[in-house]
Formats: C-alpha cells, structure tokens, sequence
C-alpha cells in the first residue's frame, strides 16, 4: 500500500509540479502535412494526442480545395492549385474525427479522412516503469504495444 501511494504521489509531482516543462513542450506544435487534390487527401489518416497543439499544413496541388475537421472549430480558406495554407489548433476532444472538403460534393466523392485524437495522459503514464511488485511470480503480465512510441502492460493476480 505504501508502494502504490508513493507512486501516486511521484506521478503527481512529476504531472503536476513542471510548469515549465509543460508551457515549453506546449508552444510547439507538432506539424502534418496533408495534401489534397481532386476528391483524395494525402494522409487519409492523422492520429494526435489530446492537449498537445498541432499544425496542419494543407497543400493543394489540383482543383479548388479546403481543410475542415468536422466536430472541431477547424478550417481553412478555400485554396486554388499550387497555394498552400495552414492552421493551428489544440484538440481538446477524444475520439475519431472526419475532415474533409466542403466545396460542392467533394466529400461525398471521397475527399475525407480520418482524425484520431488519443488521450496524452495514457501516454505519459505507459510509459513509466511499473512497480517491483508488478514483477513478483504471483501476478500474471503482458504488454501490448500500441504503437512504435507508447506500451501498455496488464497485470493480473
């Protein structure tokens, strides 16, 4: 018991008590490039962490094309072939998301994708060590690895 809330404890202060580290790691934004032209967009798919600001950078290489996420307040002027714009934002919401063109039936002839937003708090506490405790004969662990960057370890008695 006193194992568990002196974890708690230091995952507190390490979340909570780093003001600095946090400000600075939130002033820069993490930037996707998405291209689009007639009726496809390059990614279809993003996947960003809640809280975390981001950057779309939206190039249009053919056709008359805009960049909205539906859900969110995200958009972007209407953009001509061969111009670029860009717009940053913070999601704060968990969950998939679509965006696409809004010009005339673009999105219904395929020029949407798929955004996922994953909560950064799963993140930043998979990738902590776990326990000793975690570690003796009579728990039962595994690992499942979500992605190149992040683990989540299970444990049962």
């Amino acid at each position: 018991m006193i194992k568990i809330t002196f974890l708690m404890l230091t995952c507190f202060v390490l979340f909570f008590a780093t003001p600095n580290v946090q400000s600075a790691v939130a002033k820069t934004a993490k930037t996707v490039v998405v291209t689009g032209k007639n009726f496809s967009f390059s990614p279809t798919k993003i996947t960003l962490q809640k809280g975390k600001p981001v950057k779309i950078v939206f190039n249009n290489i053919e056709g008359f094309h805009d960049f909205r996420i539906e859900g969110m307040k995200v958009a972007t002027k209407v953009i001509k072939t061969g111009e670029e714009t860009s717009v940053t934002f913070t999601p704060n919401k968990k969950g998939k998301f679509v965006f696409y063109c809004s010009v005339g039936e673009h999105r219904a002839l395929g020029m949407k994708g798929t955004l996922v937003v994953n909560s950064s708090v799963l993140l930043f506490f998979s990738l902590l060590p776990l326990p000793p405790h975690f570690y003796k004969k009579d728990y039962r662990c595994w690992n499942v690895q979500k992605n190149n960057h992040s683990r989540i370890t299970f444990c049962k008695q």
